[in-house]
C-alpha cells in the first residue's frame, strides 16, 4: 500500500515570543483529497515530539501535502508560525529523508497572518511505494528537491490559504472587471465600455 509518513522529531522556537498560555498546533493537509491530521502541544514539549503523521496515498491522487504550524492562545487570534509544502513527485520512494526546516521571516504580504518567530523543525519523511523501482534504478534526487524551503505557502493550494497570497493587479473580462483589494475577497464590479471600445 502506498503511503506517506511524516515524522516530526523536534522543534525549536524563540521562547520570548511565546507565553505559558500558548500552544503550538501542527497540522498536515493532503491535496486534492483534503486528508487532515493535527497535533497540539505545549511549547515546553517541542524539543522531543517524535510524532508520525501517516497518509494513505493508495485511494487518491495525492500530489502534495501542506504542513502548517500555528500558535494557539485562548485570548489571541491564531497565527501561522510556518508553512511548508511537500510535493510527492520530489520525494524518492522507499527512502527515508531526514531534513531540517528553517523558519524564515514572512513575506511582507503575510505579516498580518504570520508570526515573526525564527526557529527550526527537524523531521523525517518517507514515501512507501511497493510499485516503485529499486532505489538504484531511480533518478538521482537530493534533499533540496523534496520541497520549497522558503517557508511560503504555495499558490492554488486551497481557498482557506489564499488569503495569504499576493493578489494579481487586476482581472479583466469582456464585461466584468475585478479589482482585488489586499485582505478582502474579490468582488465583481460592472463598468461601462468607453465609446471607442464599442
Amino acid at each position: 500500500m502506498k503511503q506517506l509518513q511524516l515524522t516530526v522529531l523536534s522543534m525549536s522556537l524563540r521562547c520570548k515570543h511565546l507565553t505559558h498560555a500558548d500552544q503550538i498546533k501542527i497540522s498536515i493537509t493532503s491535496f486534492p483529497d483534503h486528508q487532515k491530521q493535527k497535533l497540539t502541544v505545549k511549547p515546553s514539549k517541542l524539543s522531543n515530539l517524535n510524532h508520525t503523521f501517516t497518509i494513505n496515498c493508495a485511494c487518491s491522487n495525492i500530489d502534495k501535502v501542506l504542513l502548517l504550524i500555528r500558535r494557539k492562545n485562548p485570548v489571541k487570534p491564531k497565527k501561522i508560525v510556518a508553512a511548508h509544502t511537500f510535493f510527492l513527485h520530489r520525494i524518492p520512494p522507499n527512502t527515508t529523508i531526514n531534513e531540517t526546516l528553517d523558519f524564515k521571516s514572512p513575506k511582507r504580504d503575510q505579516t498580518k497572518k504570520m508570526l515573526k518567530i525564527p526557529g527550526q523543525l527537524q523531521y523525517e519523511i518517507r514515501l512507501d511505494d511497493p510499485s516503485a523501482p529499486p532505489p538504484n534504478q531511480q533518478a538521482d534526487s537530493t534533499a533540496n528537491d523534496i520541497a520549497n524551503n522558503d517557508g511560503s505557502i504555495e499558490n492554488n493550494i486551497d481557498d482557506e490559504f489564499l488569503a495569504y497570497q499576493t493578489p494579481p493587479t487586476s482581472y479583466t473580462t469582456d464585461d466584468i472587471q475585478y479589482k482585488p483589494v489586499k485582505g478582502k475577497k474579490l468582488k465583481p464590479q460592472k463598468f461601462r465600455k468607453k465609446a471607442h471600445q464599442i
